[in-house]
């Protein structure tokens, strides 16, 4: 049976994703700083419930060192964690946009990198970044969510100019950012690296 790992989980998007996993098939684990709030969820689904904190290495080491321990190789990996805050950037909390970068930066790269190190030695995998459809817009009041969510075109683009990465995983993984569309609408690619 193949494995996901939603990350940054809660009860809107990475529920939905959750159960469209779970009907496809999936083992399904959950990660999230509060586990209280996905325990109907995951009894719904028979998912697994990790805590973790993103924004800190050793919680994001910790979570793949007891997903090893339970043998589950995740064969796709869904960051679903965000945090964003408003505001010209002349007024912006610098305390909240440290922890913003920090969750939408930092942990993304956190993640990443356990899941891919995962993935390369099991030979197949899937990672995918979510995000809000904000951030394609341009807004004055909005700038630090423009520039926290490049965290996809970075990652996307670092993942396609690794040349070690592509010598090794060409054909069996992929990287993807996500954005959901208002009103609830469908999922939108943005890019992808096979």
């Amino acid at each position: 049976m193949p494995n996901v790992l939603i990350v940054g989980a809660g009860t809107g998007l990475s529920a939905s994703l959750a159960r469209c996993f779970r009907k496809a098939g999936y083992s399904v684990s959950l990660a999230a700083r509060n586990t209280v709030k996905l325990q109907e969820l995951a009894h719904e689904i028979g998912a697994q419930l990790f805590t973790c904190d993103v924004s800190e290495k050793s919680d994001v080491h910790t979570l793949f060192e007891e997903l090893d321990n339970h043998n589950f190789m995740p064969d796709t990996v869904i960051y679903n964690a965000g945090a964003y805050t408003r505001g010209p950037i002349t007024e912006i909390d610098t305390d909240i946009t440290k922890e913003t970068l920090m969750i939408n930066s930092f942990g993304a790269l956190l993640v990443a990198q356990q899941a891919a190190k995962r993935m390369l030695k099991n030979g197949r995998g899937a990672m995918l970044f979510t995000g809000a459809s904000a951030v394609l817009k341009a807004s004055l009041n909005r700038p630090l969510l423009r520039w926290v969510n490049l965290r996809f075109e970075g990652c996307v683009r670092a993942w396609q100019e690794n040349s070690h990465l592509k010598t090794y995983t060409l054909r069996t993984l992929s990287l993807t950012a996500l954005f959901t569309l208002p009103t609830g609408g469908p999922l939108m690619m943005i890019q992808q690296s096979r």
